[in-house]
């Protein structure tokens, strides 16, 4: 907030009079001018501004996907219930995150084994869980358990972390030697009734436990009513595979914040020009779940998902037709829209790499199938 009191320029704590004696009075008064105009020319760069269409001539273009493997989990050794996340690796090994299963495949799509461990001992995970992949090392989030895990590739124990003590519910990785978590925070439960702000925090902590860093607040809605909550606001984060940058989506329209994750300072924001697509329920007519009714939003989230694919951020928008696909925004770290592509496809993209796609798909019998396309022509 910029703010002028009594002749003194205000901003972040930092003050300059304009005034002195009458000769050199006029003189600084332009100086204060010129440092007013400067900061609040650098304000308004905080987001940086693309326009509607990347830098790419060739962009809005359909990819040319080719099956290449198609596993179905129909055997005795494993089957798919959930897939939920997908971890690739370098040399093309990917693991599936399942329930009560995180399955190892070869590149060319051999199973090689369940590296999931039932319990609550060390190395085992107790329930519900997420995956991320960083450094040859498969990263879990063992929500019932309250505790982070890291395991090398064959599925052996390398560290574990307890954050029940200190309310965490999230676990991205690693940053250097120290621990990415997030914490949310909420009004009292008796204060939860219509829309309600929420916030999220992340933090870097040490294996003893103490905190290194931590970010500011961020605010995320929720529509509540009769005890049942939906999500008003979507909240779409990745962490840069060096674990360096946070991407955060928390605004229902286009908009993309970076965090260092070192210091958790917000680094840069950034959006392009995006016509916003209506609900599918156009006509803001309440919906009902659980016999509670929730108002209808009158656009789409603009930002459905985010991908990282090498140094390049992917983002799933809300723009999807029957003929071209899902529309894919590509953006450099710094923030400058590159390029963007439909992906058609009748399945949900787990994943992205530089040269393939990989998609979960259902047969006739609804059973799940996870798919391989390598992209044939960008």
């Amino acid at each position: 907030m910029i703010e002028v009191v009594w002749g003194i320029y205000v901003e972040n704590g930092f003050k300059l009079s304009c005034r002195n004696s009458r000769g050199g009075m006029m003189k600084r008064c332009l100086v204060c001018l010129m440092v007013l105009a400067g900061v609040i020319c650098l304000t308004a760069q905080d987001v940086i501004e693309n326009p509607k269409r990347p830098l790419n001539k060739s962009a809005g273009r359909t990819l040319i996907l080719k099956e290449e493997l198609r596993v179905k989990g129909d055997t005795d050794r494993f089957f798919f219930r959930r897939p939920g996340d997908i971890a690739v690796t370098e040399s093309g090994e990917y693991f599936v995150g399942d329930q009560d299963q995180i399955m190892k495949f070869t590149a060319d799509g051999r199973f090689v084994k369940n590296l999931f461990k039932k319990g609550q001992g060390p190395g085992e995970i107790a329930g519900n869980f997420t995956m991320r992949l960083q450094n040859q090392l498969l990263y879990i989030t063992d929500f019932m358990g309250r505790k982070a895990l890291a395991l090398d590739l064959d599925g052996n124990l390398v560290e574990e972390l307890s954050f029940s003590e200190h309310g965490y519910t999230g676990f991205y990785g690693k940053h250097g030697k120290h621990f990415i978590f997030t914490k949310p925070f909420q009004p009292p439960f008796e204060k939860m009734t219509g829309l309600t702000t929420m916030y999220r925090q992340y933090f870097l902590m040490a294996e003893d436990g103490i905190i290194v860093s931590e970010s500011e607040k961020f605010p995320v809605r929720w529509f509540y009513a009769q005890n049942i909550g939906l999500s008003w606001d979507p909240f779409n984060t990745v962490v840069s595979q060096n674990g360096e940058f946070f991407f955060m989506n928390n605004t229902q329209e286009y908009l993309i914040k970076v965090l260092r994750v070192q210091d958790w300072r917000m680094i840069r924001q950034f959006r392009r020009a995006y016509w916003r697509v209506r609900s599918g329920d156009s006509d803001n007519k309440p919906r009902t779940i659980r016999g509670v009714k929730f108002p209808q939003k009158k656009h789409e989230d603009d930002i459905k998902d985010m991908i990282v694919v090498g140094d390049k951020l992917w983002i799933r928008t809300s723009t999807e037709n029957t003929e071209t696909g899902v529309l894919y925004d590509i953006f450099s770290f710094e923030g400058t829209y590159l390029d963007c592509v439909h992906i058609r496809t009748e399945g949900r993209v787990m994943t992205i790499t530089p040269n393939y796609v990989f998609i979960l798909e259902q047969d006739a019998e609804e059973n799940f199938e996870l798919v391989k396309y390598r992209i044939v022509k960008k």
